[in-house]
């Protein structure tokens, strides 16, 4: 299975999580942080002209890029902004001399654009009251709600050099001077979203929908961060403009030369975009429901890192089986109050199913290029960036239960639940209760009813059809009450979406 993309890594020196995913996922980022970055590669430019943004990678792009290396876009930091925003509030050790200047010669200079001098402070209050990342973290490194494309900051990392910046240090340089692209925090999780979404529209550039879904999906964030975001837009533009025109940085050159970035995309290894179709088709559905700005981005979150933990699965399963004629399921237990029922035990297995085969496919990638030597070694180190991370952010997800404890299987969460409605039917529509079990069965191999476990099994252990018709009804009432699902007689059910459709200009 080929990739548009170039770099396939299978090189020695890489991680055996990059030979099996792609350059790559890592256990730091956060569940905010892969919408983040998702966020940030999608609204930026494509090209060092500012074109681009908000859309796709052309395949002339991706053409050149096998020449260049990688794929890439331009981003703006806005560190005065960033800084203005989160540094009276953070850690000591964070800053530094010429920040602090920096920071209260900012301020000095909104208070001086209006009789009250309190303003400045009610602004700063109202951005970081959107606060996403904070953690322990230096003001540089963290992060806000994506509110607005303006506020969406990549990735800087403070370095030991500017503790020592004397107090003169040119404007442009305490504007700039920080690591960028180290990926750290922002560590390409929502990049591998990305590209993966961007793999699947250009593979199937014939397909008229495929083209559909890469219009929704980029009208939908356009009308998600510009059209609900108009005045953080403006807030924040005032703000960084007042600030560069202040230092004497708002020169068009500068700008472009200085104070933009170049950031260079990772890679997907062959195989990674199996579920990209699903994937597109459930963005642009999601993208489609007009809700509120802030249940979009929570739901959001949710969804793309429950598509990249399928989509791990997928390509870890596929290592270890690759003759295998079904994909792998998830068995979700609904009664979640009961660890031991026949359906706990029988979603335990399956999670424990999960978790091993991304350990016995790091083994296959050692063995084919090492050998057994250290093996036992190398792949239990390596599983911080493959099954720890499946474990942990399905854990955030609640895919995964208990958060803390034993016997660990797969569940459902009510936002979870919300999430698959609102992207796999669309909105003022519905199904049938049983098409859609079968469609999320179709979509990530979830098995919650007898039907869609008898398609994993020939024959079906007598008497756990029974328990599988109670947990198909601990779900339906799990819809019902949240509002997604009602009676159309004592036989039928129907789930719909409540939500109107967004209606694009």
């Amino acid at each position: 299975m080929d990739t548009v993309f170039p770099v396939m890594s299978t090189k020695e020196k890489d991680s055996l999580s990059i030979r099996l995913f792609g350059n790559r996922l890592q256990g730091d980022q956060t569940l905010g942080e892969y919408l983040l970055e998702f966020l940030l590669v999608f609204s930026s430019a494509k090209k060092d002209d500012g074109s681009g943004n908000f859309e796709f990678h052309t395949m002339d792009q991706i053409n050149q890029a096998q020449t260049a290396g990688a794929l890439s876009y331009y981003t703006v930091p806005r560190n005065g902004l960033k800084r203005f925003i989160f540094y009276d509030r953070s850690k000591q050790e964070s800053r530094s001399a010429i920040d602090t200047l920096a920071y209260k010669n900012m301020l000095s200079m909104l208070q001086k654009k209006s009789e009250d001098p309190d303003w400045p402070y009610i602004l700063q209050d109202l951005l970081y009251g959107y606060a996403l990342i904070i953690r322990k973290r230096g003001w540089y490194a963290q992060s806000l709600m994506p509110i607005a494309p303006e506020l969406l900051f990549p990735e800087t990392l403070g370095i030991k050099a500017r503790k020592n910046k004397p107090l003169d240090t040119p404007n442009i340089e305490v504007e700039t001077v920080f690591e960028y692209g180290q990926h750290d925090f922002l560590a390409r999780g929502g990049e591998m979203y990305y590209l993966q979404l961007l793999e699947g529209i250009y593979k199937n550039q014939d397909d008229p929908k495929f083209l559909q879904y890469k219009k929704d999906i980029e009208r939908g964030i356009s009308y998600m961060l510009k059209e609900k975001s108009a005045g953080f837009s403006t807030i924040a533009t005032h703000l960084q403009n007042w600030w560069l025109e202040d230092q004497n940085l708002n020169d068009e050159s500068i700008y472009a030369t200085k104070l933009t970035r170049k950031m260079s995309l990772g890679y997907l290894q062959p195989g990674f975009d199996r579920r990209v179709k699903q994937s597109l088709q459930e963005l642009a559905c999601f993208l489609s429901n007009e809700i509120h700005p802030i249940t979009r981005i929570d739901l959001m979150s949710k969804g793309i890192v429950l598509a990249l933990l399928r989509s791990m699965h997928l390509q870890a399963f596929y290592c270890v089986h690759p003759d295998a004629q079904q994909p792998p399921a998830w068995i979700i237990d609904m009664h979640t109050g009961s660890a031991t029922s026949n359906i706990a035990k029988l979603a335990a297995a399956s999670y424990r199913t999960a978790y091993s085969e991304f350990g016995n496919a790091l083994n296959i990638i050692y063995a084919n290029s090492n050998g057994e030597k250290e093996a036992f070694d190398v792949v239990s180190k390596e599983l911080s960036d493959s099954a720890d991370i499946f474990k942990k952010m399905g854990k955030e997800l609640q895919i995964v239960i208990p958060r803390k404890g034993a016997y660990e299987r797969f569940s459902l969460s009510e936002d979870i639940v919300r999430y698959l409605v609102l992207s796999l039917v669309r909105p003022g529509k519905k199904m049938t209760f049983d098409s859609f079990l079968q469609v999320l069965y179709d979509h990530y191999g979830i098995v919650i009813g007898a039907a869609q476990y008898a398609q994993l099994k020939e024959n079906v252990e007598s008497g756990m059809g029974g328990y599988f018709d109670e947990n198909q009804i601990q779900f339906q009432m799990f819809l019902k009450n949240c509002g997604l699902l009602r009676d159309l007689s004592d036989a039928t059910s129907i789930v719909e979406n409540p939500y109107a459709e967004v209606k694009f200009e």
